[in-house]
């Protein structure tokens, strides 16, 4: 992949950042093979920023990847995935990661969760 401009996020990526954003959605802090550490200061206010907002968020849907978007950042990848409602809107809140290619083996470090 070309290294310049905004662009779709990647299939190969989309699993784990589900994996991500579910985790979040659902109370828990994500974890697993491909997925960096979350400080507490990051999940406390992403907890915080689900908990405020005024519609329920729910689990990723395929929608979220027509308008979610990567850009390249000087050694990784950073990503901005559109959540959804429980019903499947699309709704302002965003996940920010960062996506570190290390000799073919993605890492995806999770961010904050707020409204841009």
């Amino acid at each position: 992949m070309g290294k310049v401009g905004e662009r779709p996020v990647p299939e190969a990526w989309r699993l784990l950042l589900k994996q991500i954003a579910d985790a979040f959605t659902q109370g828990e802090i994500p974890g697993g093979d491909g997925i960096g550490s979350v400080s507490a200061d990051t999940a406390r206010t992403n907890f915080e920023n689900l908990r405020s907002y005024p519609d329920v968020v729910g689990p990723l849907r395929d929608s979220s990847w027509q308008t979610s978007t990567c850009s390249w950042m000087e050694g990784y990848w950073q990503v901005l995935v559109d959540l959804n409602d429980v019903d499947g809107a699309l709704i302002d809140l965003v996940m920010h990661a960062k996506v570190f290619d290390a000799s073919g083996r993605v890492e995806i470090e999770p961010g904050l969760i707020y409204v841009p």
